[in-house]
């Protein structure tokens, strides 16, 4: 869309995309189907429509509206679009809000989402416990692989719990494991399996050692998840706290390389350096990403060179005089030929 102008093929081409159109019936369970009207020269006067091909005339008659509008009133346009979409049920405002292009984009937007974790919060309230749990964890940030770790380990213990009987390899892994957790090493822990073997008292031992291997499980977990928040403030605080000390020094900067800044410009220079857009990246990485190597490479040269802008001002300074020549050349009437320019070098020199 260029000059704000509205353009009814984008509209078209919105309402037409059957990616859209399938993600909302996903989420509404109905079949929604938009049909493009013809002009009336592209139909054939003797078709016969059927009912079940006869497009929506709500659809239709805002269609007409919006191709009749043309150029002579966008907000009319967009307004129309608006309530046949307020109407559906895709998009949802109050009365007096102003309707362009970028507020209906938002709006769709919004209802999608909307929609979309409806879904989700419904299917996570049909997990059992455990899995919401993993989840939950994992959506806060957690590593799933170690909370998975934990919670098996758990659901192990729990199973051994309630057993009344053990196998010679369960009891001797359950004894092996409270042995380790109390320091033994593995010479030792040998030689006490294989005099609780002997007294038959190595399924006693296991069967007593379950709930200890449980509680100390429950203690690691929990452990864990308290240094991961603990880490996670502590990012959170180093972070606001780099930032902080990032701003304070870009204001305190009332002159970069020679050039004054106001403080609006050094304000404008932090965001630029600092603040994430809609993509996650600054300003800054986004002006980098364009061309990385030829960004790299002129940085790498300005430090190189200690930011020494010496070369570079000789470069200018050559570059005026140069083009002033040539003026002097092409156009030896004009006022600019009259100018000395030993003297133009000399002040751009001095």
């Amino acid at each position: 869309m260029d000059n704000g102008e509205f353009n009814l093929d984008i509209l078209e081409n919105v309402i037409s995309d059957e990616n859209v159109i399938d993600s909302i019936a996903d989420l509404t369970d109905e079949k929604v189907e938009i049909v493009k009207p013809k002009k009336e020269d592209e139909v054939p006067a003797n078709k016969e429509v059927k009912s079940d091909e006869t497009p929506d005339p709500g659809i239709v008659d805002s269609l007409y509206t919006i191709e009749k509008a043309g150029d002579s009133n966008d907000q009319e346009v967009y307004s129309v679009f608006a309530e046949l979409l307020k109407q559906k049920g895709f998009i949802d405002y109050e009365e007096g809000e102003v309707v362009d292009e970028d507020f209906i984009s938002v709006k769709v937007n919004e209802k999608f989402n909307n929609e979309l974790q409806a879904s989700i919060d419904a299917a996570k309230a049909e997990l059992d416990e455990r899995t919401r749990r993993i989840n939950d964890l994992y959506e806060e940030g957690y590593d799933l692989n170690d909370v998975v770790a934990f919670e098996k380990k758990l659901d192990y213990y729990k199973a051994l719990e309630v057993k009344k009987e053990l196998t010679e390899h369960e009891a001797e892994k359950i004894v092996k494991t409270l042995l380790k957790n109390q320091g033994l090493d593995d010479e030792d822990i040998a030689d006490e399996i294989e005099v609780l073997k002997i007294d038959e008292k190595l399924e006693a031992r296991a069967l007593k050692a379950i709930p200890t291997l449980k509680r100390i499980e429950e203690k690691s977990y929990n452990e864990y998840k308290v240094n991961k928040d603990k880490a996670d403030k502590q990012a959170i605080e180093q972070y606001n706290k780099r930032v902080k000390d990032t701003q304070n020094y870009f204001e305190s900067q009332e002159k970069i390389l020679g050039v004054e800044l106001t403080k609006k410009e050094r304000t404008e220079l932090f965001n630029f350096y600092a603040n994430t857009g809609k993509q996650g990246i600054t300003a800054l990485e986004e002006y980098r990403s364009k061309d990385p190597l030829k960004f790299d490479t002129t940085v790498a040269f300005l430090a190189k060179n200690n930011f020494d802008l010496s070369k570079i001002k000789q470069v200018v300074k050559n570059e005026t005089i140069a083009d002033i020549q040539n003026k002097i050349k092409t156009k030896p009437d004009s006022k600019i030929a009259k100018l000395d320019i030993n003297k133009i070098r000399k002040s751009l020199n001095s």
